[in-house]
């Protein structure tokens, strides 16, 4: 095994090429060991980023039934359980955001998102959907108290204006009696 071979793989590697292989053919005892050990670096390499990279690709084009699958071991099976944690937590997230937004759809401003087993980014997420769902309640409580408010200003306008009426008919009437 010569040293360009592993200088070349290592280089490929650090670049983030995990295909390149070390050739076993003439090797022998602990060079073709070494080789042997280098390229299953490599692949196992190769395998745990080319799975995360289709997990990754699939939620960058909103799929989030996808998971990382395979048998992995130290970092990379602690990657695998970060990444199908970090889908399992969108997909709650996502089915919540849903809930509330059928919810909105059928008039239902008083749901709210459950946010105590929450953190982070998906709290702050939630707990802003329970604020601006409270806001439009609000709102809407606000517009239908100033509808009945114009409503009975209207009714009050109409008695106002049958009492001119009124006042306007006896008017004629005493003006006709008079003249």
């Amino acid at each position: 095994m010569s040293i360009s071979e592993v200088s070349n793989t290592a280089r490929a590697a650090k670049n983030g090429d995990f295909t390149c292989q070390i050739p076993l053919d003439e090797k022998e005892g602990f060079y073709r060991e070494l080789a042997q050990d280098l390229n299953d670096l490599n692949q196992a390499t190769l395998a745990g980023v080319q799975k995360l990279k289709k997990v990754m690709f699939g939620l960058s084009q909103g799929e989030l039934d996808l998971s990382m699958e395979g048998d992995f071991a130290g970092s990379f099976a602690k990657l695998q359980h970060d990444c199908n944690q970090t889908m399992e937590q969108l997909k709650r997230l996502i089915g919540t955001i849903e809930i509330s937004i059928d919810a909105v759809k059928r008039k239902n401003l008083t749901h709210d998102i459950e946010t105590q087993t929450m953190a982070g980014f998906f709290k702050r997420m939630a707990e802003g959907l329970n604020s601006m769902t409270s806001s439009m309640a609000l709102t809407v409580s606000d517009v239908a108290h100033d509808v009945s408010e114009l409503s009975n200003m209207s009714t009050q306008i109409d008695m106002a204006n049958q009492n001119l009426r009124n006042v306007h008919e006896i008017t004629l009437t005493f003006l006709l009696i008079t003249i």
